[in-house]
């Protein structure tokens, strides 16, 4: 397993920007141990708690940049008649998660 070391004051500091910042720089120090690349060779030089992590902030990565704009207006589109609930439930999610920003 590689070993990730991170210098104090940068944690510190990140902790201080909040949540986001603060688990982002646990993922840039596993990124840059790897080069960037997770591969199958890469994956066998970090732990498992280290790629779940990159698997989360990836995952985490994609739910942000759902283009909530074309999801509105395709709902909007079609009849109430036709909505499926599920997309009145992902909507209803979207603009609740929206609103807290």
């Amino acid at each position: 397993m590689k070993d990730i070391k991170i210098k104090d004051s940068l944690l510190r500091v990140s902790s201080q920007r909040g949540f986001d910042a603060f688990v982002q720089v646990f993922v840039d120090a596993i990124n840059k141990s790897i080069d960037g690349n997770l591969t199958p060779d890469s994956m066998h030089q970090l732990s498992a708690d280290q790629i779940t992590l990159l698997g989360w902030n990836f995952l985490r990565n994609e739910v942000l940049e759902v283009d909530i704009f074309n999801l509105f207006t395709t709902v909007m589109a079609n009849s109430f008649s036709t909505i499926r609930l599920e997309q009145l439930c992902v909507l209803g999610d979207l603009l609740n998660w929206a609103s807290r920003l």
